[in-house]
């Protein structure tokens, strides 16, 4: 039996514009593919959305965990109790172009994918 489709949704004030890049700058480097909704939040596709107590202090993470020889990516985000978080099995893409391609099919603004294909190009580089 799969894993049920969620979303988690990390919502944002509009005015708190380098949060939020800071997270979308997360999730390129890492290829997940998210979206945003009308109010500016950002919306994550996955699976198995989940309560976990984590100890942590940041408001939002990504987690590696090796499964039957699959790497797969967590995405947490806080709740208001303390220690507890969502987690959900991020969706994303194996290569470079599908993420960027997959973004594209999100309709998300020009100015977000030229971040995703700038963060990439950077990791590159890193790597």
């Amino acid at each position: 039996m799969g894993l049920e489709a969620s979303t988690i949704i990390i919502e944002i004030a509009k005015n708190d514009i380098s949060r939020r890049m800071e997270i979308i700058s997360q999730l390129h480097r890492n290829q997940i593919i998210y979206e945003l909704d009308d109010m500016g939040n950002i919306l994550i596709d996955g699976f198995g959305l989940e309560k976990r107590r984590e100890k942590a202090e940041k408001d939002f993470f990504i987690k590696y965990e090796l499964k039957d020889g699959n790497v797969v990516k967590w995405v947490y985000v806080k709740m208001e109790e303390p220690d507890i978080y969502y987690r959900i099995k991020a969706l994303y893409c194996v290569s470079r172009r599908a993420y960027i391609d997959a973004l594209k099919k999100r309709m998300l603004p020009p100015s977000y994918i030229n971040l995703a294909k700038s963060t990439l190009r950077c990791e590159v580089v890193k790597g």
